[in-house]
């Protein structure tokens, strides 16, 4: 074999010295070590080692799987290094025994994991680690990110304190104490009045007036509302994705339709007087309920409901399980509950949709109690479905706390992580370089790195 090694190869990695027949390291020719000859710039013609400067910990894994043919992962390394390694010795996945599969794996998930969570995290805009911030990146960060100054916390509390109160307005403006009833005098104008008649919920909101002080404060909220969003779009840096949020499309929407009733309030002549414009009324009060909608700002400036939020995106599959196993299911009991108290003629049910909401009920751990099976065989089928359905339910809630704990402790160990490199970063250095006088210009120390460099390094984490 011209110009291989003896058959005794000497591999010499950073100072440790390993021997190993070349016929075992024929075993795996698409490796690196099979490749090995005395012409390769890792051979040392003085020692006949084969040097490399790597993980000598490492080795006896590698060279263990040409004695055993399987690799095996050593528990005190890191499954990156782990990687690293098996790139630089040309070691394929495959090779990886079954035993150590899982733990090497969970490296996959655990970049996933990080993946999901630097992009649920990341600022809608980067300018706040710009080397330089004009007055309009300072007041769009002071709105949209509340970890920015003491002022963007005060004003994303607010914020938020205007949506609770708007919400709970919204909620006392359908209960018929907080309505008056409109009543016109013979000169048309209105005045209000504490009893109505009105028997239905939509008629009784549509012939009745919000409580004034109610109705001063929603208009507060909108005005507050309408210059919040005023002001943001135009300090946005990016326009079109500012309109392509979901939230931001719909506060333009609530705040146009708020804006026309309240038009419309300041001269009702005009929808006493057109029944086309009185349905446009109609339907405009009626898109007032998608305000509720609102209470999605809490998540998109909450750090914990924005790991929730993650954490049912995470567990779709075992979501969907949990939704076909149940709908399964409740098509399988509710069709027996019908059938059994069918034939005993036990009336209980006289559709067959209506067993079905009984077995959704039931199985879910609700009960109502609007629907209960009355013959013995029927009470035994409800039985068994509500413990099938307490089996079914359990299952997957193991997995998705499981999802919740891997998210809440990466993201804190991220928190932590950026508070510890914008502490290295800020920290002066007073070292003086080696050799250097006091004269000399020192090289950039930790107190010049900028924050936008310390962004850059939390990114790579």
């Amino acid at each position: 074999m011209s110009g291989l090694a003896t058959e005794k190869c000497v591999l010499n990695v950073a100072g440790k010295k390993f021997c190993i027949r070349r016929s075992l390291l024929q075993r795996f020719p698409s490796t690196r070590l099979a490749t090995l000859t005395t012409s390769s710039e890792e051979y040392d013609s003085s020692t006949a080692e084969f040097y490399y400067d790597r993980n000598p910990t490492m080795m006896h894994c590698v060279l263990d799987l040409y004695r055993t043919g399987e690799f095996h992962i050593p528990s005190n390394m890191c499954t990156v290094a782990v990687r690293r390694e098996m790139e630089f010795w040309e070691i394929s996945e495959d090779m990886v025994a079954d035993c150590c599969w899982k733990s090497f794996s969970v490296h996959v998930h655990d970049k996933e994991v990080q993946k999901k969570i630097q992009e649920t995290f990341k600022e809608d805009i980067d300018l706040m680690y710009t080397k330089e911030t004009s007055l309009k990146q300072v007041i769009w960060l002071t709105m949209e990110n509340p970890e920015y100054s003491f002022v963007a916390k005060v004003w994303n509390i607010m914020y938020l304190i205007f949506i609770s109160v708007a919400i709970v307005v919204f909620c006392l403006f359908n209960e018929p104490m907080f309505r008056v009833k409109i009543h016109r005098d013979n000169n048309g104008s209105t005045s209000n009045q504490s009893t109505y008649d009105d028997t239905t919920t939509l008629g009784m909101l549509m012939n009745t007036l919000p409580n004034p002080y109610l109705y001063v404060i929603d208009n507060i909220c909108l005005v507050f509302f309408t210059l919040e969003i005023v002001i943001r779009l135009t300090v946005c840096p990016n326009k079109l994705r500012f309109f392509k949020h979901p939230l931001n499309i719909l506060d333009i929407f609530l705040i146009v339709v708020m804006w026309t009733v309240f038009i419309i309030d300041r001269f009702p002549e005009v929808s006493n007087d057109s029944s086309d414009v009185k349905r446009v009324e109609t339907f405009l009060r009626l898109c007032f309920s998608l305000r509720i909608f609102r209470v999605l700002h809490f998540g998109k400036r909450s750090q914990t409901m924005k790991i929730l939020i993650l954490t049912f995106k995470s567990s779709a599959r075992e979501l969907s399980v949990l939704m076909i196993g149940l709908a399964m299911a409740v098509l399988i009991f509710a069709t027996l509950v019908f059938t059994t108290e069918m034939v005993l003629m036990s009336h209980t049910f006289d559709s067959i949709h209506k067993a079905l909401w009984w077995a959704l009920i039931t199985m879910t751990t609700v009960g109502y109690g609007d629907y209960v099976p009355k013959s013995v065989p029927g009470q035994v089928v409800g039985s068994i479905s509500a413990i099938i359905g307490l089996l079914i339910l359990s299952l997957p809630i193991a997995i998705i706390a499981s999802n919740f704990n891997v998210y809440i402790s990466n993201v804190s160990a991220r928190e932590l992580r950026k508070k510890q490199t914008f502490h290295v970063a800020t920290k002066p250095s007073t070292a003086l370089p080696a050799g250097g006088s006091t004269g000399e210009e020192h090289p950039v120390g930790t107190a010049q790195v900028t924050k936008l460099e310390v962004k850059e390094v939390d990114d790579d984490m």
